[in-house]
Order: structure tokens, then sequence, then C-alpha cells
């Protein structure tokens, strides 16, 4: 399993990390609606024994690996790939 992280991304990500400080940006998932997701994003201030981190560019991408299945449908590839604060 790969996320690759976009030129354009990793500048999103990078500035934020010098805005708001950590080590990268967090993905996440969460339930929302009778059967949806809805992806989350926060600075990741460190990386749990359960995270997986991608990198690219520099920046750092961190995701739950328990919700890999859940952050990589075709549809969140493509959005983590364009960039670091699309919409869903």
């Amino acid at each position: 399993m790969a996320i690759t992280l976009t030129p354009s991304a990793a500048r999103q990500i990078l500035s934020s990390v010098e805005k708001f400080g950590g080590l990268g940006l967090r993905l996440g998932v969460k339930a929302v609606g009778c059967s949806g997701f809805a992806y989350t994003f926060d600075m990741a201030k460190e990386v749990g024994p359960d995270d997986q981190v991608f990198e690219g560019h520099s920046a750092k991408l961190v995701v739950d690996a328990r919700r890999l299945p859940t952050s990589t449908a075709p549809s969140s590839t493509s959005c983590a790939k364009a960039s670091s604060s699309c919409s869903r």
C-alpha cells in the first residue's frame, strides 16, 4: 500500500507544519451519517505504534494503519495526491 504525495500537496503540508507545528499532516477517517465516511486532517504531533508514515518531497503524511482500507479507496487516493486540503 502506498500513498504518493505530489509536490503541491507536500508544499501545503510543509507550510502547515511551519505555521502550526508538528511533524506532518495526519489523515483520519470518521463515520458520518448512515453509511458514509468523512476525512479529517490534523497536524501530527507524534507517530503512534499503529501509524504508517508516507513521505514525499520532504513532507510526511501520517495515517493510522487500521484505517488504511477505508482511507485508500480509489477516490481518496486521488484526493491525497491532489492536495492536503481537499474537501470530502
